[in-house]
């Protein structure tokens, strides 16, 4: 068998750290020339960032954040009308043979809801599956307050409250409040609102914006049922406010 030259060796373990030194040269040249292009170019990543699905548009950051402003108001002015649409004295609600009829809603929620939403901010849906018949969802174990929002929110008519009453159900979720009252948390089970008439997510945000909305069009300016010239309004001659007055 014929050998190869010792020196033949010698060679190769000569060119092989060269070889490695070449590579981790190159690999370095291309780290910082991607640390300049972000360093020049910080629109364009942005830009990339911006078109990633996990994270909402400029338009879409923009409408999230106009209907968070209208579930502020709206939920701020059921706090002004409150000794016509909210309950403060529990007591007065002894008789609760109406309960099967309208929701109750206490000013402690109201205010929770306020405090809660302040700290909300959203993001895109993570899952495109979602899109199929879910507006919305949170994690409400979590520490942050985040609402991920699907394709869905993003068609609902502003002026219906059909985006306020998601982002109400999704800060319910935050408060403790569940799909159903068995799955309300233990500090939900023993909230004032639950002693007076217990809830769940839907029939929050039903209540502050179906129960509690105004009967006739806005138009002209002002609501036709009661003159209110303010839109992101609830209504004093409501159907939340009727009930009400059947038990006062």
């Amino acid at each position: 068998m014929q050998r190869e030259p010792a020196g033949l060796w010698k060679q190769k373990s000569e060119i092989r750290p060269l070889v490695q030194t070449d590579w981790m040269m190159s690999w370095l040249l291309k780290l910082l020339l991607v640390l300049e292009m972000i360093k020049v170019r910080p629109k364009k990543i942005q830009r990339r960032i911006m078109n990633n699905p996990c994270f909402l548009s400029k338009d879409e950051i923009n409408e999230a954040e106009e209907a968070k402003e209208r579930t502020q108001r709206l939920l701020s002015d059921a706090l002004k009308k409150k000794e016509s649409l909210l309950v403060e004295d529990l007591k007065v609600f002894e008789d609760m043979t109406l309960k099967t009829l309208y929701p109750f809603i206490t000013t402690d929620l109201v205010n929770e809801l306020m405090r809660e939403l302040e700290k909300v901010t959203f993001a895109k849906n993570k899952y495109p599956v979602k899109d199929i018949g879910v507006n919305a969802y949170v994690y409400p174990g979590s520490d942050d307050r985040t609402i991920h929002l699907c394709a869905p929110f993003f068609k609902m008519d502003p002026k219906s409250k059909s985006q306020e009453r998601t982002i109400i159900h999704e800060v319910s979720h935050f408060l403790g409040y569940g799909h159903t009252v068995q799955k309300n948390s233990d500090r939900v089970k023993m909230s004032p609102q639950s002693m007076l008439c217990p809830q769940t997510t839907y029939s929050v945000a039903s209540a502050l914006t179906l129960d509690m909305d105004h009967r006739g069009p806005f138009t002209d300016g002002s609501y036709s049922c009661c003159g209110e010239t303010s839109r992101d309004t609830v209504c004093e001659k409501s159907w939340a406010c009727k009930y009400i007055r059947l038990v006062t």
